[in-house]
């Protein structure tokens, strides 16, 4: 997903002055979006992944069942590619992504013992075979992040005029 950050008019103007980017603002706005995407992933965690769950889908949130989801939210430390500064947030397990983004297939179920917890009866070996399996769309990081996009066009647009200032 990629996200339009809208900066401070004066920042803007700054900006529109310059052809080329300078390495000291580059460089003060690669700090800057690293420090966010950590408030984000703590906003991330406290608001859209925490709690007792099911969620309706429209909250946008998932409830915590193992921890080991907002545990693994990370985020990519920012980048600048010519003139431009790139950096990311994520979750690096599959069922992440199928929660970010919605799952709707056809699953292979292997072939394992179903153990009995409860009354008389002996476990049972359950065979492989395939399973229909639906997740809706919740878009936790997303909506997170759109929660916060208003804190990011703030943040940059103090470093941009911090690194003008610097540079004078």
């Amino acid at each position: 997903m990629t996200a339009e950050v809208t900066i401070r008019a004066d920042a803007r103007k700054i900006l529109r002055t310059l052809d080329q980017l300078p390495a000291n603002m580059l460089e003060e706005m690669r700090r800057t979006m690293d420090t966010q995407n950590q408030e984000s992933i703590g906003h991330i965690s406290r608001n859209r992944l925490s709690g007792q769950g099911p969620y309706p889908v429209s909250q946008h949130r998932l409830g915590i069942v193992s921890g080991k989801l907002w545990q693994s939210l990370w985020a990519v430390p920012a980048w600048i590619l010519g003139q431009d500064v790139m950096s990311g947030i994520g979750v690096p397990l599959r069922y992440g992504m199928a929660h970010e983004f919605g799952f709707a297939e056809e699953v292979a179920v292997r072939a394992h013992t179903r153990r009995r917890t409860t009354g008389k009866g002996s476990d049972t070996l359950v065979r492989a075979h395939r399973r229909k399996m639906k997740i809706p769309e919740r878009a936790a990081i997303r909506y997170g992040l759109k929660d916060r996009i208003a804190a990011y066009g703030r943040a940059l647009s103090g470093a941009i005029l911090q690194a003008w200032r610097a540079r004078l």
